[in-house]
């Protein structure tokens, strides 16, 4: 299908940066049957629903076609009549409703996700059951069970150093802390010969 007739999601809370980003547009260049195997998926207004990063990685490759997928009303219609048939609670889910399930499902194996988007825009519960990890609301969090109150006191008082990073560049450094001997604190340090 030609892209210029499919719409990118505005409101997609996932995207892939950098060295992935490069890897997805090595993929499409590498093998025809990437497309095949991972079609865009758009909904009835040919907005995407899954595959919003392939659709951004054509563009940079400037490919005008790529195989789409529709989620057309027949296919929606046999979603819920199985869930019918399986007495699932959520056999009631509205079109909107199976659009916006997909486009979860489809992203919890990869990327980075828009927390603040998720938290505002899409239901706790729903992306749990969807299989995205998520945070909890604060009412249903009982703090008491997380924290005991510490009454002694510290035989030597410490002070913290943070430092802020990208998550790729966190990720980076976390590894290599895990590939070398002793506690972070000793690591670092070492390594300012002190």
């Amino acid at each position: 299908m030609k892209l210029k007739d499919i719409k990118p999601n505005p409101n997609n809370p996932r995207v892939i940066k950098d060295d992935k980003f490069e890897k997805l547009k090595r993929r499409i260049t590498q093998s025809k049957a990437f497309g095949k195997l991972n079609p865009i998926k758009v909904d009835i207004d040919m907005i995407i629903i899954a595959g919003n990063m392939r659709y951004r990685a054509c563009q940079d490759l400037k490919i005008k076609e790529f195989p789409v997928e529709v989620l057309t009303m027949a296919i929606y219609n046999e979603i819920i009549q199985d869930r019918v048939d399986n007495n699932l609670d959520d056999a009631d889910a509205t079109y909107k409703d199976i659009c916006n399930e997909f486009i979860i499902i489809d992203n919890v194996h990869a990327g980075v996700w828009e927390y603040d988007q998720l938290a505002n825009d899409w239901d706790s519960e729903q992306l749990n059951e969807w299989g995205l990890d998520v945070w909890q609301a604060p009412e249903d969090v009982d703090l008491d069970e997380f924290f005991e109150e510490d009454t002694s006191e510290p035989a030597n008082p410490t002070n913290k150093i943070v430092l802020e990073y990208s998550e790729e560049e966190y990720e980076k450094i976390v590894a290599k802390f895990d590939s070398m001997d002793g506690s972070k604190e000793n690591i670092v340090w070492k390594l300012l010969g002190l």
